[in-house]
């Protein structure tokens, strides 16, 4: 039995179509939380994230607005962007001498 032909014929099977088109979407679906889990990043409990390289707006106490180049993340966690952003962790434990 010859395959190529029955593959060629799709327009006679159009529930190959939906097949292949609900399986590219799982596939691309798929893609992207493997790409978000990746890059989703947690503080510990006695830790801060730092992250560096994207400009962020914020609101000073006096009203105004000025744009910064960090943010800092406190006990949870956050998406950083690839290679638009950078991560560094702080730990926030006493040193001893």
């Amino acid at each position: 039995m010859n395959l190529i032909p029955m593959l060629a014929d799709v327009e006679g099977l159009p529930w190959l179509k939906i097949i292949l088109g609900v399986g590219a979407l799982l596939f691309v679906f798929f893609i992207f939380v493997i790409v978000w889990a990746s890059r989703y990043t947690k503080a510990g409990p006695n830790q801060v994230l730092v992250i560096s390289g994207n400009r962020h707006k914020i609101t000073d106490a006096d009203g105004t607005a000025r744009e910064i180049g960090f943010r800092i993340v406190k006990g949870g966690g956050v998406f950083v962007w690839p290679v638009l952003e950078k991560v560094d962790v702080l730990s926030l434990e006493l040193l001893t001498d």
